[in-house]
């Protein structure tokens, strides 16, 4: 969302004394070199919004899809020769063409009518519905949500039981809306199965779900202009990030160390440069930015998957409008101190914890810790925070409590078996060794031999 030029300096003005403060305080920021920006192919395009990469098991035939919302399309570059390759769709309602696309993301071994495939998925926003394309074939397969969405723009990726499921930002009501749809074989390709939708605050674009934290984080485009923190369940839980951006959040993504660390990075719509914002995976705490000679973002993407030109794994972003640019992750990480992790085959951050979403009645049940933050004042000798675990069948459980660091502090069970119905449990906030843990979060973990859950919660002063 493009605002008044007199407008975005007045913010500007103001982002550099608050930035100036925050990177004062909190410590970093970095200028990043461009490695390479993607070129505009003979005749041009349209306006290019969102971008997300497939990388293949033979990683020179990689692809870079980015949308063309003017003339309908997915184009299409190779991330390790930055060569055009061509474009999918076209503008159409008709199957395979493409009505303004706009978000687009990629997913890893789909179950589809042909078997196990790659697939990228089209947010049409004209169409009302989201298409999917087999790779690497490039072939239309089916779409879903005609019949629901509404203006749909974003697009998340979220695994449950097995089953894929896209959550998708939907727009066109008010309240804005996130429908989830289950994607399932069909004899011909694949489909989405409506699950269910909430209602959100503000204006929605794009969504990343954190499976971990069993966290959705939504860029707010109204004037908050900041990430809503939403929980699986649809229920709101706060913001981060107000007072940093000067213009609209916009691309998100999720970088994951293991053992629930990582960062969140979003853009922001400034025009020059772009910030790509920093914070802490779990904390949320934001951390600081960086820069590069990208303007204008709406879209970003990141692969932790090593490519011949990008061993250490790479990072993607619009690029006024007409590009994508892309960066060296490792570039990133020695500018601003973080850790690289790369992975063995391509992920979009989509991990298997059960959330029972859609299943009525759920077979595992895990409640919020009380109290949440607990405090530690007054409480030392006798405290204790409390939840409730839920089972519908008698099952073999297992609980502990893991830090930040993925590390075990306490096992409350192990491998008990429970029966059916509510059960109550506490821990006193005490490690293996009977001492008091520090400041914090913490995570309660329960495994069963069919289910898991998490929650999370913190400890204060």
């Amino acid at each position: 969302m493009r605002k008044s030029i007199i407008k975005k300096m007045i913010k500007l003005k103001s982002r550099i004394l608050l930035t100036g403060f925050a990177i004062f305080l909190l410590g970093f920021s970095a200028s990043i070199s461009l490695v390479y920006e993607t070129a505009i192919p003979g005749g041009g395009h349209g306006t290019m919004d969102s971008v997300a990469i497939w990388v293949a098991e033979n990683p020179q035939e990689s692809l870079l899809f980015i949308t063309d919302k003017t003339y309908g399309y997915l184009e299409m570059h190779n991330p390790v020769t930055n060569q055009y390759i061509g474009r999918i769709g076209g503008n159409g309602s008709s199957e395979g063409k493409l009505g303004y696309p706009n978000g687009v993301g990629v997913a890893y071994n789909v179950a589809t009518g042909k078997g196990m495939n790659d697939v990228v998925f089209a947010v049409e926003r004209d169409n009302n519905r989201v298409s999917m394309f087999s790779l690497p074939e490039k072939e239309f397969i089916g779409s879903f949500g005609g019949n629901r969405l509404d203006e749909p723009y974003g697009i998340g990726f979220y695994k449950t039981n097995g089953v894929l499921q896209a959550w998708i930002t939907n727009t066109g009501d008010n309240p804005n809306t996130v429908a989830i749809y289950n994607i399932t074989a069909t004899n011909n390709g694949a489909t989405g199965d409506f699950v269910r939708e909430f209602n959100t605050l503000g204006e929605l674009e794009s969504i990343v779900i954190d499976p971990v934290y069993q966290e959705v984080y939504l860029s707010d485009e109204s004037e908050e202009r900041n990430i809503m923190v939403y929980g699986l369940n649809g229920n709101f839980k706060k913001r981060i990030g107000h007072g940093l951006f000067v213009e609209d959040p916009e691309g998100i993504a999720l970088y994951d160390i293991g053992s629930g660390n990582g960062w969140l990075v979003v853009s922001d719509q400034n025009s020059d440069p772009t910030q790509f914002e920093i914070f802490e995976r779990g904390s949320l705490k934001h951390l600081g930015y960086f820069i590069g000679e990208t303007d204008g973002t709406d879209g970003l993407t990141l692969t932790q998957y090593a490519l011949p030109n990008f061993p250490d794994g790479s990072f993607y972003a619009v690029h006024s409008d007409k590009r994508v640019h892309a960066y060296d992750w490792k570039d990133i990480a020695a500018g601003l101190n973080l850790d690289v992790r790369v992975l063995d085959r391509a992920s979009t951050s989509v991990q298997d914890f059960e959330s029972g979403d859609g299943a009525v009645p759920e077979e595992l049940t895990l409640s919020s810790v009380m109290p949440n933050p607990y405090s530690m004042t007054g409480m030392m000798n006798n405290g204790a925070v409390h939840f409730e675990l839920g089972l519908l069948q008698p099952e073999s459980v297992t609980i502990q409590i893991y830090n930040i660091l993925g590390q075990t502090i306490r096992q409350i069970t192990y491998n008990e078996q429970i029966a059916a119905g509510k059960h109550q449990y506490s821990w006193d906030v005490r490690n293996t060794l009977g001492e008091i843990v520090p400041v914090g979060i913490y995570i309660v973990a329960v495994r069963t031999n069919n289910f898991n859950k998490m929650t999370k919660m913190s400890i204060i002063r």
